[in-house]
């Protein structure tokens, strides 16, 4: 989950929430505002079963039981790798449908996933696509985040801020493809993050003053107005870095002076 909860909880969106939103609260309130969640399930919900679409045992036994209960019981079973029933979450009087699936892992080991999504837009092996996508949206949010610095532009102008984020979105892109390319030749697939850092360390290198000089250029700036900006933004940073270290010095001194 991320930005503002109400947004979040917009009635018609799909919420992937990490592990730290494992509150039986929130995926009440989610339900009740119309939204869709999909989480991994912690052994500290434990629904009651209500159906089960998917599964052996004894189907009409399991409803009502606890699912911890119906699987130690073996009252409910895996079905060719895969269990999709309906359950009921509770909290304080409150209530609520949704969904619990699970999906055996490459390993032989079984993953538990909570989602209100409804059978006819995922199946349980969607639902476990999805949520493995959602590594995906993060390491995308680290690398516009620490990795192109998205989050500290040095720009003011809405024109200058909209070019550095394009400029940055397409440096993230550039550093994409030659990811990609790198592991088809290497056929390394078990090396995504030096190499993604590896690609986007070239990226930013190589491709993104060309790009930015190219866009520059296109508008009518000459080379030798560009390095004039260039040489200037230098100029600038180096000053604002030496104010903010003379700054940090005096107060290590002063704090040094208070403390005598």
């Amino acid at each position: 989950m991320r930005g503002n909860t109400a947004e979040a909880l917009a009635p018609g969106t799909l919420t992937l929430m990490d592990l730290g939103y494992t509150d039986t609260g929130r995926f009440l309130d989610a339900i009740e505002a119309g939204a869709h969640f999909l989480v991994r399930l912690k052994a500290q919900h434990d629904p009651k079963v209500l159906r089960v679409h998917v599964g052996k045992g004894e189907r009409v036994r399991a409803r009502g039981m606890r699912l911890t209960d119906a699987l130690l019981q073996g009252v409910l079973k895996e079905d060719g790798g895969l269990i999709d029933v309906d359950v009921l979450l509770e909290k304080h009087g409150r209530t609520a449908p949704a969904r619990v699936v699970a999906v055996e892992g490459p390993e032989g080991e079984r993953r538990w996933y909570l989602t209100t999504v409804e059978r006819r837009v995922l199946t349980a092996r969607e639902v476990a696509e999805a949520y493995r996508l959602r590594w995906r949206v993060e390491l995308l949010f680290k690398a516009l985040k620490s990795g192109v610095g998205l989050t500290a532009l040095r720009a003011t102008r809405p024109g200058a801020v909209l070019s550095l984020v394009y400029a940055k979105v397409t440096a993230l892109a550039l550093s994409r493809l030659l990811e990609l390319s790198m592991q088809q030749k290497t056929g390394e697939s078990g090396k995504e993050e030096a190499t993604g850092r590896l690609a986007l360390v070239l990226a930013l290198t190589r491709c993104a003053p060309l790009l930015m000089s190219h866009a520059m250029m296109s508008r009518g700036v000459t080379l030798a107005q560009l390095e004039e900006r260039i040489l200037l933004i230098a100029e600038v940073t180096a000053r604002s870095r030496q104010q903010r270290r003379e700054r940090e010095r005096r107060k290590r001194e002063a704090s040094l002076g208070s403390g005598r």
